[in-house]
């Protein structure tokens, strides 16, 4: 008997091997069925994909065998991966210089007829063989030879799948651990910003308005930009929190009674005259997520309100349904949006307008947590405006 040579690229090759993964993985039907497939095409009554470790042939799938692993000296399978652009093909084993005197060819399971076809990766690396086995000698046909080649590409490729697989399961894990951390740190950033600059804020105030004596034009310039500067961060730490919350949101639907949700959201804007806002809706029921719905169309309300500039605000929401989908809209007679500002309205920290009608600064995050709303929900939403004329934001939500 002849011991295998260890290919000269052994270490590269080996660790090509372990970069799948697969050496002691549970059976697999996929590759079950090319060794049964290999089987039948070739006539013979034993197969296996044989992966050569480093002291060892272990077998990811068999057929008419017993053993899930044998030495690495015995195994065929290892003088094949030796020569990777051929089938190492044996007739009659009895009579190879090779082989003859081979456990396997002499005892259980006396091989006599052997094929194996290297099992190669993108790299060029051999990791093993699709091989076929029989107890009496024979000789494949071309077509079988070549069907045993195609075989062999489709456990390659069965094997960088699961591989990828693996690698973007591993990537998500890591992506959502991250995600968790950020969500944290975001938290207690918020928190540590937010807690100086409400005092900053209510300290400014107090000093405008809590002292006896009148302070100069100057100081209560002064104290109002703080003011103003600060209240600026906070809304813009509260939108980016609402926005992180709400970018990678789960949000489950339920049926709820459409007055009743226009009531409750009606109730959100006290200081609206009746007619200053128009809700219009012939819906009995929708299923969606109420939660979501609602935080949707307070964000365009309320952008509706502060990026108005006309005496009376005028504000119409309407809610209908065809076949498939729910349709909302919020039109309003506001500033209005420059074409050039219409493909980018949704991006975060995109912002129109330098100030809103009661003077604050926005953080070009509302229309953007709108948008990830609506995806969450998995629906559409688009924008049409007039500058000076006002704008309409439109969108559906698929039927369930």
């Amino acid at each position: 008997m002849i011991t295998p040579k260890i290919p000269d690229n052994e270490e590269a090759r080996l660790k090509a091997l372990y970069s799948y993964s697969i050496l002691d993985t549970i059976t697999d039907p996929d590759f079950d069925n090319i060794v049964t497939i290999a089987s039948e095409i070739c006539g013979t009554s034993i197969s296996s994909i044989s992966l050569i470790d480093k002291d060892r042939q272990w077998f990811k799938a068999k057929k008419g065998m017993d053993k899930s692993e044998t030495s690495r000296n015995n195994a065929f399978c290892a003088h094949a991966i030796n020569d990777p652009d051929h089938i190492l093909e044996v007739e009659n084993a009895a009579e190879d210089p090779r082989f003859h005197d081979n456990p396997n060819v002499v005892n259980d399971p006396h091989i006599a007829f052997y094929a194996g076809v290297p099992l190669v990766d993108h790299d060029g690396f051999a990791l093993g063989t699709l091989c076929v086995i029989d107890q009496k000698p024979k000789r494949l046909t071309t077509t079988q030879r070549e069907t045993l080649k195609a075989l062999s590409h489709q456990v390659i490729n069965l094997m960088e799948m699961r591989r990828k697989s693996e690698q973007m399961e591993q990537l998500t894990f890591e992506l959502h651990r991250k995600i968790q951390h950020l969500e944290k740190f975001a938290l207690i950033l918020a928190h540590d910003i937010r807690s100086p600059l409400t005092a900053i804020s209510g300290l400014t105030n107090h000093l405008s308005t809590g002292f006896n004596y009148e302070l100069s034009a100057e100081m209560k310039e002064i104290l109002g930009v703080v003011s103003k500067s600060s209240k600026n961060v906070v809304n813009l730490v509260d939108g980016i929190l609402e926005y992180s919350r709400n970018s990678n949101r789960q949000l489950a639907d339920e049926e709820f009674e459409v007055k009743e949700f226009f009531v409750e959201l009606r109730l959100l804007f006290p200081s609206l005259a009746k007619e200053s806002l128009s809700i219009q809706s012939d819906l009995e029921r929708i299923w969606a997520n109420p939660i979501g719905l609602k935080q949707i169309l307070l964000n365009l309300i309320t952008n509706a309100i502060k990026y108005n500039d006309k005496e009376t605000i005028s504000i119409t929401v309407n809610a209908t349904s065809d076949d498939k989908c729910y349709h909302f809209s919020v039109s309003d007679n506001g500033m209005g949006i420059p074409e050039q500002h219409l493909t980018k309205i949704f991006d975060i920290f995109t912002k129109v307008h330098k100030e809103d009608r009661f003077g604050n600064v926005g953080s070009g995050i509302g229309l953007a947590t709108v948008k990830n709303l609506v995806t969450a929900m998995k629906g559409e939403i688009g924008v049409k405006s007039e500058v000076g004329v006002g704008t309409t934001f439109e969108f559906s939500l698929p039927k369930k």
